[in-house]
């Protein structure tokens, strides 16, 4: 898909609304892109006096603040109330919500509502994806929108390919090269054995390889390390430059979904036993107080192996 952005499944308007839970910058693209073909909405609100502003103003001042929302768009902090009589429902929710939200928003959902997981990440604790945790808490099919696109770029239908799927087992990582000035060769290696680490444990976990040389994985993965829009990049560097993580934290409203990620991985490669050696290093930089530039001497001082090998 190239061009003006779209979904690309069958909705039709005669079947019902299309129900967007979570309206971070992402959400709030999403509802207006879909608004935009004729689409009504409704769009879920987590926090009470942003939904009263938006109502009043039209406009998400928070994360979509240069974009007036038309009409067909209906806001609401009321969850019941935004899926009651919903035909699809886009969950664009920050990952460690997710379960909260939705256990009290599916006894409100209609029997043969079409959930959509557009949201990133692994949720703590049970180190579920999110369209497992949906599944879960549903009991019914969950597909997944994933691919390389950011809010900012896909708002202004600047040409953006995405995927449409039934399972998304992706990893993120978050990229500290370019914030140490390691230049081009290093984030392309980081980003090269990077996915190698996210397709092993993806196939430990039963997913088919060639997933992780598409949008979702491949293109995801290339989009957030090397793209200064994604949040985790920006944290990437951020730390690179010494900021400790509160401190970054405590500055930004916006999710960072990296960071949970990144613990959850690090808990999963344990589990599974698989050598992720990037991942160790980002979970210490993360969570262990290491500096980035020891993490990377460690990368680079590890014993060499091929280059494939399982």
């Amino acid at each position: 898909m190239f061009g003006y952005w779209c979904l690309v499944i069958g909705i039709y308007k005669e079947m019902g609304y299309i129900a967007v839970i979570g309206a971070g910058s992402w959400g709030t693209t999403l509802a207006y892109l879909l608004s935009e073909k004729g689409y009504d909405i409704s769009l879920w609100v987590y926090e009470e006096s942003l939904a009263e502003e938006i109502k009043r103003t039209r406009i998400n001042s928070i994360y979509l603040p240069d974009v007036s929302l038309p009409d067909n768009i209906k806001i609401t902090n009321h969850i019941d109330e935004a899926v009651a009589r919903s035909r699809y429902i886009l969950n664009v929710v920050p990952s460690q919500h997710t379960r909260t939200i939705f256990k009290d928003a599916f006894s409100y959902i209609p029997d043969g509502t079409t959930i959509i997981n557009a949201a990133k990440g692994i949720e703590k604790g049970s180190l579920m994806t999110i369209s497992s945790v949906l599944k879960e808490v549903s009991n019914r099919p969950v597909s997944v929108l994933s691919g390389p696109s950011f809010a900012k770029e896909v708002i202004k239908k600047m040409p953006t390919a995405v995927t449409l799927a039934t399972e998304d087992i992706k990893e993120g990582l978050l990229g500290i090269s370019d914030g140490l000035g390691l230049g081009y060769d290093a984030r392309a290696a980081l980003i090269t054995r990077g996915l190698a680490e996210i397709r092993r444990l993806g196939s430990a976990m039963g997913a088919k390889k060639e997933t992780f040389s598409g949008l979702s994985g491949l293109g995801d993965l290339v989009l957030t390390c090397t793209g200064p829009l994604s949040r985790n990049y920006t944290v990437g560097v951020k730390l690179a430059q010494g900021l400790k993580l509160a401190e970054i934290l405590s500055r930004t409203k916006t999710v960072a979904e990296g960071i949970a990620t990144a613990e959850s991985s690090h808990a999963l490669s344990k589990k599974y036993n698989i050598e992720m050696p990037i991942i160790e290093q980002v979970y210490n930089v993360l969570y262990k107080d290491k500096s980035p530039a020891d993490a990377v001497n460690d990368l680079m001082n590890r014993s060499l192996k091929a280059e494939f090998y399982e």
